[in-house]
């Protein structure tokens, strides 16, 4: 019996923290990174990606564009909220963590911290697709493709949280229905 068994959104949610946590502590801690941590393959990686979609959020960034500032209290928020989110997340769906307690796979302790980091990264995305889509000027103009391969990274970090906070968040409160209210 597979260990997601009857929860395949649970196995969705999985996997998006598990891959999040590379693209977190390769890519978009490099913005808060001290400089001396930030050289050789991280900063080829950058540049990389940086030539292959030319993305003009993460560019403005790295370059330290005045323009860009209203990102880095998001690269910290992801840095030091929901990069935990993803590891204690990620334990608490596989099956059990030793901090603070031990989980069992369907201990539903772990619902109101995924609902927090949904909620936290679907909000975070809000303002980088928008400036994205409508407020970013590049030379030359991005290509179709490219922006077909920046929607391609980013939307899914808006769909998938944003899924996973209104999931959990109607699992929780399910939970909390089953008991009487009192008319007030």
């Amino acid at each position: 019996m597979s260990r997601f068994a009857g929860r395949s959104l649970d196995r969705v949610y999985f996997i998006f923290l598990l891959c999040h946590i590379p693209a977190t502590l390769v890519m978009d801690g490099q913005a808060v990174y001290p400089s001396w941590m930030v050289s050789g393959p991280l900063e080829a990686l950058a540049e990389w990606y940086l030539n292959f979609l030319r993305d003009p959020i993460m560019a403005g960034v790295f370059a330290k564009d005045p323009t860009m500032r209203f990102m880095m209290p998001f690269f910290y928020l992801e840095m030091f909220f929901q990069l935990p989110c993803f590891v204690l997340g990620a334990v608490g769906l596989w099956k059990s963590a030793t901090w603070p307690y031990s989980l069992t796979p369907d201990d539903r302790r772990v619902w109101p911290l995924l609902v927090a980091y949904g909620a936290s990264t679907a909000t975070t995305l809000l303002p980088v697709l928008q400036r994205l889509l409508f407020d970013t000027k590049t030379s030359p103009p991005l290509t179709a493709a490219e922006l077909a391969g920046l929607l391609g990274c980013y939307v899914p970090f808006l769909a998938i949280p944003l899924l996973m906070a209104v999931d959990l968040g109607f699992r929780i409160a399910k939970l909390l229905g089953g008991g009487s209210r009192k008319n007030v």
